[in-house]
């Protein structure tokens, strides 16, 4: 992550979009997290916000987040546990939190978690329930296995001192426009590119889109002895488009790949200026 830099949320769902949008600031050990026109979030905006915010914070930067004009979006921020998250880790604010009552919403709503490799488990069988509830059986089965995959790729490859985020919702569609499923996990590790040149098949990546493009074949591993575990990000298409279709979006370091799952996957690459720690992965499965 860059010091002295402001990264802006704006408008709908923005990290669905490939490049982050940034600006210098002239406080070089401050990190500014402007989430004021933000209209609307999926589980990647929560999930990354808390990762950027908590890996910022432990590298010793001043966290600043700004808070949404919308009141029913800071309500939601609140509601989905990234202020708490990011007031522990030592976040100050631009504006005031408000004070929300929560109602368990376990059924549709899993909000932003810090998951490890002792939990991770556990915590994709609670999010199978969820997907099960609104998918149905067979794009049920294909969510969870996916989530597994993800999650367990947070926690091992993805390790670092500040952890993995994740947070899930179900989709009605009236306001996202999409009926289904959403989920997410970030994590601040190493990253793909870094993690695969690791091994020595994959001595010869050169950047972060081309080690996205490798991660994403079939039964692609950085794991020594990899057949016996990892099988990589490349076999969760087959999962997520067994029933409804949906999108998969991975970003690692300066790289995004964008994988739509339907009876042929179609993956489209690019690449980004501002830096990041870590990978990002969400997944967003429809009802049919």
């Amino acid at each position: 992550m860059l010091d002295g830099v402001q990264i802006e949320l704006a408008g709908r769902i923005p990290l669905q979009h490939a490049e982050l949008v940034t600006r210098y600031i002239e406080d070089q050990d401050t990190l500014l997290l402007d989430t004021r026109s933000l209209r609307w979030a999926s589980p990647l905006e929560l999930a990354a916000l808390v990762t950027i915010g908590t890996d910022a914070a432990h590298q010793g930067r001043d966290v600043r987040l700004q808070l949404p004009y919308d009141e029913k979006v800071t309500s939601y921020l609140g509601r989905m546990n990234v202020i708490d998250l990011l007031e522990e880790a030592g976040c100050k604010f631009d504006g005031s939190p408000l004070a929300t009552g929560r109602r368990d919403r376990r059924d549709t709503l899993f909000e932003v978690t810090k998951v490890t490799t002792a939990d991770s488990q556990q915590v994709a069988e609670r999010l199978g329930e969820m997907a099960f509830g609104r998918l149905g059986r067979k794009a049920g089965a294909a969510a969870f296995k996916a989530m597994s995959e993800l999650l367990d790729n947070a926690t091992t490859h993805g390790v670092s001192d500040v952890g993995a985020f994740t947070a899930a919702q179900l989709l009605t569609g009236v306001t996202s426009n999409w009926p289904g499923f959403a989920f997410t996990v970030c994590d601040a590790g190493v990253g793909i590119f870094e993690h695969l040149r690791a091994s020595a098949p994959h001595q010869d990546l050169v950047d972060s889109r081309a080690a996205l493009e490798r991660a994403l074949q079939h039964k692609v591993s950085g794991v020594p002895g990899g057949n016996r575990r990892g099988y990589g990000l490349g076999d969760l298409g087959k999962y997520a488009r067994s029933d409804g279709g949906g999108r998969l979006i991975i970003r690692s370091n300066g790289a995004v790949a964008s994988v739509v799952l339907r009876s042929e996957c179609k993956i489209n690459y690019s690449t980004f200026t501002a830096p990041m720690n870590g990978t990002w992965a969400s997944l967003r499965v429809r009802r049919t």
